[in-house]
């Protein structure tokens, strides 16, 4: 149940992400980076009001900060703009971005333990600059996301 009155994921997003727990965190993420773009917006109390609903009362307020601190990780990396839809409207809702589908790709691959790929997306993501705290930031994320398979093991780029 979202709060506010907001919508399933259109299904452009839907067929690309059919991981309800990818929809949640791609949501909170776009909360966020339009709170960035557009701070008279207050959109990170979306992100806060997403999580809850997602994640419940509880591990919620967890998930929008994990999310959070993966996301500044990653924006004191890279140099350029990270793209996104705007979430608040119904058309750019329904498209997924780039930059979208490797941060949400990433998340998914350390939640799920698959960390062939994990390495080489983050690097692309941080446009060659060192991902090691974005990776830090998205494994501590993983550990309270539902289904997480995290190994002990730290990830450490070479």
């Amino acid at each position: 149940m979202a709060p506010r009155g907001r919508v399933e994921p259109p299904n452009g997003v839907q067929s690309e992400l059919p991981d309800r727990t990818d929809q949640a965190l791609l949501e909170i993420l776009r909360y966020y980076c339009f709170s960035y773009a557009c701070p008279k917006s207050q959109a990170w109390e979306e992100a806060l009001l997403a999580a809850e609903a997602a994640f419940g009362p509880e591990l919620g307020g967890v998930v929008a900060s994990g999310m959070m601190r993966s996301f500044k990780a990653m924006r004191r990396a890279r140099k350029s703009c990270f793209e996104f839809a705007n979430p608040f409207c119904a058309c750019c809702r329904g498209q997924l971005r780039v930059d979208e589908r490797r941060m949400i790709g990433i998340i998914s691959a350390v939640r799920s333990g698959n960390r062939r790929s994990v390495q080489s997306e983050a690097l692309i993501l941080c446009e060659g600059f060192d991902p090691q705290p974005m990776l830090h930031e998205i494994e501590r994320l993983a550990q309270h996301l539902p289904g997480a398979k995290v190994s002990r093991r730290r990830m450490v780029f070479r």
